[in-house]
């Protein structure tokens, strides 16, 4: 606020000194300010910062469930969610955000392209349909189940990672949608870049790394489609990296926040990352012991509250519904009365006896089929995990190694076993194959860099066979790994090859593609593709009785404000009516649906087993209409059969008093 000063004369001559404050320059240098700090601000945000936006912003909204408006969730949600993300861009640790024209064209651009290769054609993957889309429809509405719903996706997970894919769905349109993942791979690649950076100096030889790096059959196949894996791996590196180099960094206080919030949101996404949360923790706290004298016990405290704060909402949610906080998951420990009172237990993958465990990395390799329900069958397998095992081994038995790779080898160990002790699952395991190549180039350049400079000393530039043998068993081994990784994204995405079966030519695929991509950007309502009557044949369905595998996708997508009922088991795992407690509490549901018209989409291959689902949730099945779904494209037909269900014991239900299935309280 400037105050300009003028003088005027009394009647004895003397200047009186007369302030006149100028509000308009106050104003204005005010803004001025404000806005070179918008700029200021600008200046420091990446790419992949969307990401860190949308992730802080679905964790507010589950905060916000209780607020019945949805406009005024949405609402604070942004601001709450802008304000911490401003501040987390203000407090982070200073980075080189500008890369190299190296990065862009060697990594970032053939990511681009594997991602655009299958992105014209709409995702109908198995999961997608089963659980991933009612999550996130469901929670961005508000909570998880609304009145009438049962189960509505069988296998309850935290839909935290499902809301940011529905975000992004929601303003790109189903195809596009998916960019939430090349964003997340995107992010991944510049960590990586980091970790490489002091081990390779050279641009385009490290951005060569970090793209074998980066290339492994899973991660590639996951680009495209509404898999959530991807998400969580960036915060599980960025906070490796940051505890890994915890003593060089300036901003410790916010960096032991930063790498709670980060480890709690990976966990948050996907509970399985405990296994690698774990050993990346243990660091951290012995790193965090030694630089005591530089932290504020506050933001020990804060980063404590922060380990569990993402957790909370959906936790209490469920443990409110169900008696478990982790349902379906560990009901062995929580003993839910809606679930048989068992952990769960993969019995197709991963190690089934102790010695297994132990050596569970290198036995992939012999069993692939064995690692995953893809690996083998869908996207391939090479061995990247395989290789992290035995590079984690050698690196903590080589003492020639800096003391940083050697600690990136014990977090590998560690996490290798952890993981095996926990699924052993391939999908479940992609922090390994990163951090596993990170580590096999470092480990690799560091040999290669102490054995030339012994050989310049003492035998006159004469490269050892040694040098030669390391260079082409890991080089050689990683970039095979890459290749291979390549050649399936062409078979399994691009000609959707599966099982041995190929949809279609590499020449028909092309025309196929550049016609799908007429509906990219347009894809955002499924009903848009319906006939009049089939919107006709909708507007009868008050309720939705999940009886077969993959229908509870459409059905949300089609008519999100019915209520979901699921009688089906979810691939033989789990089961909700195998208990009576379930069975109690889904008599009570349809007391409560009494008077409610209740329809079921089934596949045609499906209805022998949702005819069994239904008879034993005492429903009858009336005659199948064909319901041919265009799912967002005229070519993409999926061929269903719409299905009234009635009560088969309509009088004795008439008796049953209404109680509330879900209580949902907003």
């Amino acid at each position: 606020m400037t105050a300009p000063r003028s003088e005027t004369f009394d009647s004895n001559a003397q200047p009186i000194v007369v302030v006149e404050m100028n509000y308009g320059g106050s104003v204005s240098k005010t803004l001025s300010l404000v806005w070179e700090c918008i700029l200021d601000l600008l200046r420091t945000i990446g790419i992949v910062d969307v990401l860190p936006l949308t992730f802080l912003t679905v964790i507010v909204r589950q905060y916000l469930w209780t607020v019945s408006s949805q406009n005024l969730a949405w609402t604070l949600s942004f601001l709450i969610a802008g304000s911490l993300w401003c501040l987390h861009l203000r407090q982070r640790e200073d980075e080189q955000l500008k890369r190299p024209k190296a990065f862009w064209l060697v990594v970032a651009a053939p990511l681009l392209f594997v991602y655009l290769l299958s992105l014209p054609h709409p995702d109908t993957s198995f999961d997608v349909l089963n659980y991933h889309l009612v999550n996130g429809e469901r929670a961005l509405r508000g909570w998880p189940f609304i009145f009438g719903d049962f189960f509505p996706t069988v296998i309850q997970v935290n839909p935290a990672p499902d809301m940011v894919s529905a975000i992004f769905r929601r303003a790109l349109g189903y195809r596009v949608g998916t960019v939430v993942n090349y964003l997340a791979i995107l992010w991944i690649a510049i960590i990586v870049d980091k970790f490489l950076r002091s081990y390779i100096r050279n641009h385009w030889l490290r951005a060569l790394a970090v793209l074998v790096v980066v290339s492994t059959e899973m991660l590639l196949y996951l680009l495209s489609y509404y898999l959530i894996d991807l998400l969580a791996l960036p915060l599980l590196l960025e906070a490796t990296y940051l505890t890994l180099n915890f003593d060089a960094l300036r901003r410790k206080n916010y960096a032991v926040v930063q790498i709670a919030s980060f480890l709690a949101l990976s966990v948050t996404f996907k509970i399985t990352n405990l296994a690698f949360v774990a050993p990346i923790a243990i660091v951290c706290a012995f790193n965090i012991f030694r630089n005591r004298r530089h932290i504020t016990p506050g933001y020990i405290a804060l980063a404590g509250v922060l380990l569990v704060a993402p957790m909370l909402p959906f936790a209490w949610f469920m443990f409110r519904e169900t008696g478990n906080p982790f349902f379906p998951l560990l009901n062995g420990i929580f003993k839910s009365p809606y679930l048989a009172p068992h952990n769960w237990d993969d019995p197709a993958h991963g190690p089934k006896k102790w010695w297994e465990v132990l050596a569970w990395p290198i036995l992939t390799v012999i069993y692939p089929e064995r690692l995953s329900e893809m690996s083998g069958l869908i996207t391939g397998y090479t061995g990247r995990i395989a290789i992290a095992y035995v590079v984690s081994i050698l690196g903590i038995a080589t003492p020639t190694l800096d003391k940083k790779l050697r600690t990136i080898c014990f977090l590998l160990l560690a996490a290798s076993l952890f993981w095996s002790v926990t699924t052993g699952n391939g999908r479940y395991g992609l922090y390994l194959e990163l951090m596993g190549g990170v580590a096999a180039i470092a480990v690799l350049v560091s040999v290669l860099k102490t054995q030339m400079a012994a050989a310049l000393l003492i035998e006159a530039r004469r490269v050892t066979p040694k040098v030669i043998m390391l260079l082409v068993l890991f080089g050689g081994l990683l970039l095979m790994q890459s290749v291979i990784s390549y050649r399936h994204v062409y078979h399994h995405v691009f000609l959707r090859t599966t099982e041995g079966t190929q949809l279609l030519g590499p020449a028909a695929e092309v025309r196929s593609t550049l016609y799908e991509s007429h509906s990219l950007l347009r894809d955002y309502s499924l009903k848009a593709g319906l006939s009049d009557e089939q919107l006709k044949q909708l507007d009868n369905v008050d309720v939705w009785v999940n009886s077969a595998y993959t229908t509870n996708g459409y059905e949300v997508l089609l008519k999100p404000e019915a209520p979901i009922v699921s009688v089906s088991d979810y691939i033989q795992t789990f089961d909700l009516l195998e208990t009576e407690g379930s069975k109690q509490k889904l008599s009570r549901t349809f007391s409560n649906l009494k008077g409610k018209r209740m329809f079921t989409l089934v596949p045609e291959s499906y209805l022998p087993s949702a005819a069994r689902f239904a008879k034993r949730a005492g429903l009858n099945m009336g005659p199948p209409t064909r319901f041919e779904l265009p799912f967002f494209s005229e070519c993409n037909i999926q061929l269903l059969n719409l299905i009234e269900l009635t009560q088969v014991n309509q009088n004795a239900s008439d008796t049953t008093p209404p109680v509330a299935a879900i209580t949902i309280r907003p």
